[in-house]
């Protein structure tokens, strides 16, 4: 069965309970070359990375095509399935990635300076700071490697966490004096 006569289905309970208890179906395989999620551009991850709580095969086929899976219509259900699940494999790869790298504590002072604000706005504020530190537009910011613009946030979340022990090291002596 290709992915066209499975979407085109009116019942897809009988298939759907078949792949659900399918050994092959469970495994995750790039049959298509879609790749290290590294190599991806950064706008489809954090898009998938935002949708991952509602990600659904259907949805996945548009992202293969997107990451360029052709006719993906034509392909063999079985291994378009494997490739799905190769995707949520590497979006939660990126999702740990980021993390571990980016995770910061948020201590009292930026709890009442409002933090959760920001966080609200989620994707905006890390297409901005690379922007911003790169004198690039947005759109060429969602077009970089995920590899790149997450090199760029980690690169920034370092200098400033540099600079906020500095500046506490800095403020102690000061204090001391």
């Amino acid at each position: 069965m290709t992915v066209k006569e499975y979407i085109e289905l009116n019942d897809r309970a009988e298939i759907n309970t078949m792949l659900r208890f399918s050994e092959r179906a469970r495994q995750a395989i790039d049959h298509y070359g879609i790749g290290d999620v590294m190599e991806w551009d950064f706008d489809i991850v954090k898009e998938m990375q935002a949708t991952l709580q509602d990600f659904n095969f259907l949805r996945a086929v548009t992202y293969m095509h997107q990451l360029g899976v052709k006719n993906i219509g034509r392909c063999e259900l079985i291994k378009a399935i494997q490739n799905y699940n190769y995707l949520i494999e590497q979006i939660k790869k990126s999702i740990e990635l980021e993390n571990e790298l980016l995770k910061s504590e948020s201590d009292s002072d930026s709890i009442m300076a409002g933090i959760e604000e920001l966080e609200e706005i989620g994707i905006y504020l890390q297409l901005r700071q690379i922007a911003i530190a790169l004198h690039y537009s947005i759109e060429q910011v969602k077009k970089m490697k995920y590899k790149d613009a997450l090199l760029e946030l980690v690169a920034q979340k370092r200098i400033n966490d540099y600079q906020k022990r500095l500046t506490e090291i800095k403020l102690k002596k000061s204090l001391n004096k």
